[in-house]
């Protein structure tokens, strides 16, 4: 380097100091001739001079490394540059650790490229590479065999463009999903069937990613997986769900498939009405709440929510999660209610990472009054049809049991016939039978639908009439009892009367609890009998009539 800085300086020397100090030294002297040749002479040795520096010191070290650089790229790995001056010297040395470098990096590819190639065709299914257009730019061995064709027949089958291998019967919604994935993303990943070179489908799920090739150019590096057993496992997985379905759907009213995780309803089927009450992609907690105000049964809307509202709903993880069950009743477009069984199945839906649920109602209205019909039957009276006592007992403790405050007034009315024994020794059993059915009616068109009536046992009544215990309307309803069962029986020799004797008790005054009002009010008619029958009592010191 200083031995460059040497010579530089000595040809400035040469070139400009020493020419022009000459010619003024002897311009001075009186000699301008001279002084010009002598100037240009001095010129002409400092000018060679450089020429002579600039190609030994220079221009050749560069040609060396231009020279060096041609033949490495003719395949010459072992050539290198010489050492130059000064700052050739650390240009050559550059170049020649870049050139170790490449040497270096072809080893390597030299040695993992039989891997990179056997996996490139060894995928499970194929490899392709293609740009925007479409147009391909490599297909895999992996790929030509999924295909089923060999490689010197894939063009005259397929052409250049990825559009050719897809069936033709699934191009149109293979391409709209493309475009739909493509928009604003590099990867994208979809399932489309391939034509193979024997005209057979093959489904293949693609894993595609955008990237750009070594000339810049945009480029689809696409990965293509066999799909086809998959695709057979699902599909018959479809089968056997939409037999299933069917199957519930033979003996079902409604059949819904619930999202409980993102609270929305992926299906439903409804046969019982024309307008669907749960929505496909419907909030379920908002659909299960209409058909609950709108379908469900006033009286048994409160155990619906309960039931299967997404809100008291309680949900574990899967099996944890219990199945709900409910009987209600639901109105049908013809305004009537029939009973139906609800239920709902959790299940954990892994591929989903969601709690989804099966709810299906069935038709259980035959067998509910049948039920009902068999309860309300051992609760009757065989003869009258009447409430029997251990009916009647259980009502009017269940009234009182909801009066948790005290403050309701109910009302308890003991009605006895009055020389009826006479009549059934005889008129017969029988016609004492038909007594006694004939007094239940009439005691029936005296109080409401919605008043419990009872026979209690021989000819003994009990009428008790909820949030009723105004005296006077007592009286009234008292007083209609006596006069519809006050009548007359002709028989053979004499004729023989029959009326009734009416004991009255007021709940909570005259008793607490059931019992208490049917001793009272037991006690208050036996005070009618004693007064001359055909009558009404209160009990204690209340009005009595006759």
């Amino acid at each position: 380097m200083r031995g460059s800085r040497r010579l530089i300086f000595l040809a400035f020397i040469l070139t400009t100091i020493l020419p022009v100090g000459a010619a003024l030294l002897l311009s001075h002297l009186g000699s301008p001739l001279a002084a010009l040749c002598v100037s240009t002479l001095l010129g002409a040795v400092g000018i060679a001079f450089g020429s002579w520096f600039y190609r030994a010191r220079l221009l050749r070290p560069t040609r060396n490394i231009v020279h060096v650089l041609e033949r490495f790229r003719h395949g010459d790995v072992t050539v290198r540059c010489d050492g130059g001056p000064g700052v050739l010297s650390l240009l050559a040395a550059g170049v020649n650790d870049f050139l170790d470098q490449i040497v270096t990096g072809r080893k390597e590819l030299v040695r993992v490229a039989p891997h990179i190639d056997m996996i490139v065709h060894n995928l499970p299914g194929g490899l392709l590479c293609c740009g925007l257009d479409f147009e391909l730019r490599y297909v895999s061995d992996g790929l030509l065999q999924l295909l089923r064709c060999p490689r010197e027949q894939f063009e005259s089958l397929y052409g250049t463009n990825w559009r050719n291998l897809v069936f033709p019967d699934d191009l149109p919604s293979t391409i709209a999903t493309l475009d739909e994935q493509r928009e604003g993303q590099n990867e994208f990943r979809f399932s489309y069937r391939i034509r193979r070179a024997d005209g057979t489908p093959c489904w293949i799920m693609e894993s595609s990613r955008l990237t750009k090739n070594p000339d810049g150019s945009p480029e689809y590096i696409c990965v293509i997986i066999n799909d086809t057993e998959q695709k057979q496992i699902e599909n018959r997985r479809i089968a056997v769900e939409r037999q299933y379905r069917r199957a519930l759907q033979s003996v079902c009213e409604m059949l819904i498939q619930v999202d409980l995780s993102n609270d929305r309803v992926l299906s439903e089927y409804e046969r019982w009405d024309t307008i669907p009450r749960f929505r496909t992609s419907e909030p379920y907690s908002y659909s299960c709440t209409r058909f609950m105000q709108e379908c469900v049964h006033p009286d048994d809307r409160n155990a619906f929510s309960a039931t299967f509202c997404c809100k008291n709903l309680s949900l574990g993880s899967g099996e944890e999660a219990p199945v709900s069950y409910l009987e209600y009743r639901i109105k049908k477009p013809s305004g009537r209610y029939k009973w139906v069984a609800g239920t709902l199945v959790p299940l954990a839906d892994e591929t989903m990472q969601a709690l989804t649920a099966i709810a299906y109602v069935v038709d259980i209205d035959e067998r509910r009054r049948r039920e009902d019909a068999a309860i309300d039957k051992s609760r009757r009276d065989g003869l009258t049809g009447l409430l029997n006592r251990n009916a009647m007992f259980e009502h009017i403790v269940s009234v009182i049991e909801e009066d948790e405050d005290g403050t309701a007034r109910h009302s308890l009315l003991m009605i006895d016939l009055d020389n009826f024994k006479a009549i059934n020794d005889n008129f017969g059993h029988a016609f004492g039978d038909a007594v006694l059915r004939e007094a239940a009616d009439a005691i029936r068109s005296v109080f409401r639908p919605t008043d419990a009536i009872s026979r209690i046992g021989g000819d003994e009544f009990i009428v008790f009439l909820e949030d009723v215990s105004a005296p006077e309307i007592l009286s009234r309803k008292a007083g209609e009892v006596v006069r519809a069962l006050h009548k007359s029986y002709i028989g053979p020799n004499r004729n023989f009367p029959l009326s009734c004797s009416v004991g009255i008790a007021v709940y909570p005054d005259d008793g607490q609890a059931a019992l208490a009002l049917f001793k009272n009010a037991d006690a208050a008619m036996y005070e009618s009998k004693q007064r001359g029958k055909d009558g009404y009592s209160f009990v204690k010191t209340r009005e009595s009539g006759e």
